[in-house]
């Protein structure tokens, strides 16, 4: 648990129920209560299990986002560049 990274992204190749959703859909609809009733210690593991799971997916996303953003400002500054490029070679031609 100590050397589990939450964020960042993933280079491992991992096998179908070592990733979160996986997980999240196996844990889906068991109660912390009903865990804590069984053992406390497990109840404790259980809340862990579940803010890794959650933490880990809005990382997902937020890298997702970021990466759709960079792109999005990536296609207008090559926008701009090739509209300042015409405007160029048209003041260019009419100085001619």
């Amino acid at each position: 648990m100590g050397g589990y990274q939450i964020f960042g992204p993933k280079v491992n190749d991992y096998k179908l129920y070592q990733r979160i959703n996986f997980i999240d859909k196996i844990t889906e609809g068991i109660e912390a209560e009903q865990v804590d009733e069984y053992s406390v210690p497990l109840g404790k593991l259980y809340r862990w299990l579940q803010m890794a799971v959650e933490m880990r997916k809005e990382d997902v996303l937020a890298r997702r986002d970021y990466r759709e953003k960079l792109k999005e400002e990536r296609i207008d500054a090559q926008n701009r560049y090739e509209e300042r490029e015409v405007q160029r070679q048209e003041a260019y031609e009419a100085a001619l």
